[in-house]
């Protein structure tokens, strides 16, 4: 009878041991906004802030963070520093044990529930070394089993260290994400290079790493706008040389020189009269290139606001760029346009009424019919 009732028992403060509760808990005081994605190394540091001896569970709560971070592989370095050591660069996670419950495993074991459960609150405050800033800061409460034979205080840290290194790994790992999405959008971004997108990006990520240079892009943007005369609109463009976002100047530098054509006439210009302009053109551009068979040419859109009309002839559009070696036909049958300029200054003409087929800017020569040869644009 005393035999069975002692394994009833023994089973009993094992079921007890099993399902006794445990955990940590974390409270956010100032939430972490921060892209911890920036940081490639972490320093830990863990004060007291209570009067009992905590010197073991300082030195056990250290090391089993930075064991269990260096697991992870979130950060590059991850290492045990005083805050005064702490390099720039740095993540500084800095712990204050602010509350400590200690219960030992002993007496857990003999006095059961009625022992307590052992407990410990750590304080975490993120903190930037090279801005001198707190990013944000928690509290976490690591607890023991409430009953059977856990294993008190020594739990209780082991439960808080799991808590720190879950908050860690929660924000490094969601920053990363972050991060990754991010990159994407900038990549698309400039690949679209228009004022929209670099405004779209700055309002999903205004503080970024990339935000510095969506706001100079932007700039150029806004400087387009306000330009009023060739003159600035060339400025500009002579400035962001080799940007590939200067291309959406190009229109803008068109129209100014066709208004200017208009309102003061063609001056020296280089006229074509076999192509007279109807006033129906498309106040647009595309751009004529060599085709893939002799006395061909193809017609795309390469700049902001280029269209192909359909259903009627290439030249239904006011802005004709040139690429390479081009016989066009048609009106212009007999005509030879060779483009001798990069993309920022590809041979481009304009059909104006009243004046023309009109030579606007651009360097490369033009072949007539009867073989005379102008050159333009040197």
């Amino acid at each position: 009878m005393r035999k069975t009732s002692f394994v009833t028992m023994t089973t009993l403060l094992a079921c007890i041991c099993l399902f006794g509760c445990a955990g940590s808990q974390m409270v956010a005081r100032q939430p972490l906004e921060t892209d911890l994605s920036s940081f490639s190394s972490l320093s830990f540091t863990v004060e007291s802030g209570v009067a009992d001896d905590v010197t073991k569970e300082k030195a056990d709560l250290e090391k089993q963070v930075v064991e269990k971070l260096k697991l992870l592989n979130l950060f590059s370095q991850v290492q045990i520093e005083n805050p005064s050591q702490t390099s720039p660069n740095n993540l500084l996670v800095k712990v204050t044990i602010s509350n400590i419950n200690k219960v030992s495993g002993t007496t857990r074991f003999f006095a059961g529930a009625f022992a307590g459960q052992a407990s410990l609150t750590a304080d975490i405050a993120f903190i930037d070394v090279k801005a001198g800033k707190t990013l944000g800061s928690f509290f976490v409460t690591g607890k023991s089993g409430g009953t059977g034979m856990s294993r008190g205080t020594g739990d209780a840290v082991k439960k808080t260290a799991d808590g720190i290194v879950n908050l860690i790994a929660q924000h490094r790992k969601a920053n990363v994400a972050e991060s990754s999405s991010m990159q994407k959008l900038w990549l698309e971004t400039t690949k679209t290079d228009k004022k929209g997108a670099y405004e779209k990006f700055l309002e999903s990520y205004p503080s970024s790493e990339y935000s510095a240079e969506a706001h100079r892009r932007l700039g150029f943007f806004f400087a387009i706008d306000s330009a009023n005369s060739t003159d600035a609109v060339e400025a500009l463009i002579k400035k962001h040389q080799g940007e590939t976002f200067v291309y959406n100047a190009i229109p803008k530098l068109e129209n100014f020189l066709i208004d200017e054509i208009e309102m003061r006439g063609p001056s020296d210009r280089l006229i074509i009269t076999a192509l007279m302009p109807t006033g129906n053109e498309a106040i647009t551009g595309v751009t004529f290139s060599e085709g893939d068979e002799p006395e061909t040419f193809k017609v795309s859109t390469e700049f902001p606001g280029d269209a192909i009309m359909l259903g009627g002839s290439p030249f239904n559009t006011r802005v004709h760029r040139y690429r390479g070696k081009v016989p066009v036909g048609g009106a212009l049958d007999g005509y030879v346009f060779i483009s001798e300029g990069d993309k920022l200054n590809l041979l481009t003409f304009a059909q104006i009424r009243r004046v023309g087929y009109v030579y606007l800017r651009g360097r490369g020569k033009v072949i007539f019919p009867n073989g005379k040869e102008v050159r333009l644009g040197y």
